[in-house]
């Protein structure tokens, strides 16, 4: 092909992309999407495992609470509870949260309303944390946040991130995308967009059609396809207990029990122990992330406090004993159960620096596990009402010491 027929060829392949863009303009097709910072608003379900069944509802605000006046009352204090699935209280129904029962404690100690808004987000990290303070916790006038940061939080977070970052409410994440694909969006963000969404459909699709494939299958493909040698692979398989297996098929067990310790195996010791340059770096990310909630915090005089949720590895000698299949895949150490972790100290300094109280429940959730108390489901590994009820009354001194509820209190 001749170079002017070439460059007719791509002028009019740019002039017709330029005119699909514009006429997406108008039925007003976005330019980028939203992020959703919560989740869906008044939205019901039941969820079922091998090992609980519960309702699962949200408000208006798209928050795990009872509707929410945004006006508050002159004397009620309202408590924002940021974090992730432990926080949410999944497993449990909505009453037994470590959440209610602080609100039903505290309301009938004060004899005044005292809210624990849960701002829990199942399956996300503290940049996810940052977002629905941001966008839905600060319009709720809170008093104080309580930020509670769990064991896996590290490995959920991106490496480099930015104050930019945080306050960019966008879909579009070009890290890792070449720059013809940046510049195409540039030219024609909402043919870009209809694409990314097209894609991200045709692919929930293909994994709705597959999910009558082994998922045993696909997670060896997937494990293939990240370049894990086909002996270790090999050897995941023939370690797989059959009844787990069974109950992935029937919905009732979660994949991440059968896949971590072959896809992900040191996710834990990353997390936990903070092993590596990634690991420092995601956690800088995590700091980043922590000091903007706290600064935010501050300049609308809202009070904030952290909370460290520990790994089930490092209270219940239980989950050792039983042999747990990510203990058994060498997931966990031993010696968890009576150390403190480097993450446990980080987090610490880190609110020494800061002057932010914080509640590290390690201790107290030894104590009742000493005690014979089983808090956690035997799989599942999120806490059961028991547990939620022990993590309640240990947040429940540690407001007290701090006088979050004294209106002179810094």
């Amino acid at each position: 092909m001749k170079l002017s027929n070439l460059l007719v060829v791509l002028f009019a392949t740019a002039l017709a992309l330029i005119l699909v863009d514009q006429g997406l303009r108008l039925p007003g097709y976005p330019t980028s999407r939203e992020v959703r910072v919560a989740h869906p608003e008044n939205h019901q379900q039941t969820k079922n495992n091998l090992e609980f069944r519960y309702e699962f509802r949200t408000n208006g605000q798209g928050l795990r609470y009872e509707e929410l006046p945004i006006t508050k009352a002159d004397d009620e204090t309202r408590f924002l509870l940021l974090g992730d699935s432990m926080t949410e209280g999944y497993g449990v129904e909505a009453n037994e949260t470590f959440g209610a029962r602080l609100q039903e404690v505290f309301s009938r100690a004060e004899k005044r309303p005292i809210r624990f808004i849960n701002g829990g987000l199942a399956g996300v990290g503290p940049k996810e944390y940052w977002r629905l303070f941001h966008a839905v916790g600060l319009g709720l006038a809170p008093d104080v946040t309580i930020v509670c940061i769990t064991y896996n939080d590290v490995s959920s977070m991106t490496a480099g991130l930015s104050v930019e970052d945080l306050h960019n409410f966008k879909h579009h994440d070009f890290s890792g995308l070449s720059a013809p694909v940046r510049l195409f969006y540039r030219l024609f963000p909402r043919l870009y967009t209809l694409l990314s969404i097209s894609k991200e459909r045709l692919e929930q699709a293909w994994v709705r059609w597959t999910t009558s494939n082994s998922f045993v299958d696909r997670v060896a493909k997937a494990a293939e396809e990240r370049g894990i040698p086909e002996e270790k692979i090999a050897h995941w398989r023939a370690s797989l207990d059959p009844e787990l297996v069974e109950a992935n098929r029937n919905g009732l067990v979660g994949g991440l029990i059968l896949s971590l310790p072959l896809i992900d195996p040191n996710l834990f010791k990353v997390s936990i122990d903070l092993d590596g340059e990634e690991a420092e770096a995601k956690f800088q990310s995590l700091v980043l992330v922590l000091d903007e909630i706290r600064r935010t915090s501050e300049d609308n005089g809202i009070k904030v406090g952290l909370v460290y949720v520990p790994a089930r590895f490092q209270y219940e000698q239980g989950v050792f004993d039983l042999g747990h299949p990510w203990v058994e895949a060498g997931m966990a150490r031993q010696e968890w159960l009576t150390e403190d972790s480097e993450i446990q100290t980080r987090l610490g300094r880190w609110t020494l620096t800061n002057s932010v109280p914080f509640l590290d429940l390690t201790a107290s959730l030894r104590d009742e596990s000493k005690k014979g108390n089983t808090l956690t489901f035997k799989l599942d590994g999120h806490w059961n009402a028991d547990g939620h009820l022990a993590v309640a009354a240990a947040i429940r001194e540690w407001i007290e010491v701090q006088a979050f509820l004294d209106p002179k209190s810094d």
